[in-house]
Order: C-alpha cells, then sequence, then structure tokens
C-alpha cells in the first residue's frame, strides 16, 4: 500500500507530522509520496529530503491524478497533510476490499451541538478525499479525473458504468 500526501496549503510541519504518523504505524519501508501545489524552493527541498516529491496544479482533480500516476505502489490511501494516520488502518480497508474495483473512503457526517448526527455525506461527489483508498489501475481505466464542474459525479458515473464500485465505510477514522 502506498500513501499519498496531498498538500494544497503547503506547510512543511504539517507534512513532517503526517509523514512521521506514517513511518511509526507502518514503518520506514513504506511508500510515501507527496504532492504539492505551490511552494518555495527552500521547503521544496525539504519535502525532497522524505520522500518522492511531485509539483500539480493548484486544484484537487489534478493532485490526485499526479499522486495516484506517480505511486509505486497498486493500492494508495490518500491523505492531506496535517492529520495523524492511526495504525491498523490498512486492515480496516482491507476487511471492505473484494477486487481492484473497489474505491473505499470513509463516511463523513456532521453532528449538532447535542452531539447526534444530523447529516452523512455517503457519495464519492460529497467527499473531501482524506481517506480515499483506491487502485491505481482505476485511473487508467476510467481515466484522469477533470478539473470541471461536477467532475466528481461525471468521474463516478464512468467508474460506474465500468463495474467499479463505491464503499463508504462508517466507523474508519482516519485521524
Amino acid at each position: 500500500m502506498g500513501f499519498i500526501i496531498l498538500s494544497n496549503n503547503p506547510n512543511f510541519g504539517n507534512f513532517k507530522y503526517t509523514y512521521n504518523s506514517i513511518i511509526n504505524n507502518y514503518g520506514n519501508d513504506s511508500f510515501i509520496t507527496c504532492v504539492y501545489s505551490k511552494n518555495t524552493k527552500e521547503n521544496i527541498k525539504l519535502y525532497k529530503e522524505f520522500c518522492k516529491t511531485n509539483k500539480s496544479n493548484n486544484n484537487i482533480a489534478e493532485m490526485l491524478n499526479v499522486g495516484i500516476n506517480s505511486s509505486e505502489k497498486e493500492w494508495n490511501l490518500i491523505l492531506f497533510e496535517g492529520i495523524w494516520l492511526k495504525q491498523n488502518i490498512d486492515k480496516k480497508y482491507i476487511l471492505f476490499l473484494e477486487n481492484e474495483k473497489d474505491i473505499i473512503y470513509p463516511l463523513i457526517y456532521e453532528k449538532n451541538i447535542n452531539n447526534v448526527c444530523y447529516k452523512a455525506y455517503n457519495n464519492f461527489w460529497e467527499i473531501n478525499f482524506n481517506g480515499l483508498f483506491i487502485n491505481k489501475n482505476a485511473l487508467k481505466e476510467v481515466g484522469l479525473f477533470e478539473n470541471k464542474e461536477n467532475w466528481q459525479k461525471n468521474w463516478a458515473s464512468k467508474a460506474a458504468n465500468l463495474q467499479y464500485k463505491f464503499k463508504s465505510i462508517l466507523g474508519i477514522k482516519i485521524i
């Protein structure tokens, strides 16, 4: 499994925090790549000391394309920098994995002031991509994510037509 750290508002401290969580919980031999959208040359040198680093446009679609395509691993977990990844997340994802056409992500929900869930986001086009678990071949078969209106719905529709399954999992806490 590969880890792709998205850095759309680059902050080396946040990157290092997420990087360390991966190393601490998954070992030094973990494949990690970072995709950043804008940064100074000094910060880029710092990022490159720790992992493979790629530049992208300042939009999530392009960052996902660059990160997934540059990964050396078949399966990849997408993370935004600044989160601490808990251990054994991979084991939770694998429980729901049937084949390479599965696209897995955490169910996101909002709670009211009384801590009661009132809104759940379980559609692919509603997620923020933090915790997305996807096979690299999905982009090859379905196509790249496109940065235009309704791109998440459009990509999900193409993927569903190719028999991809979208699985929103409750209880997978990334952070």
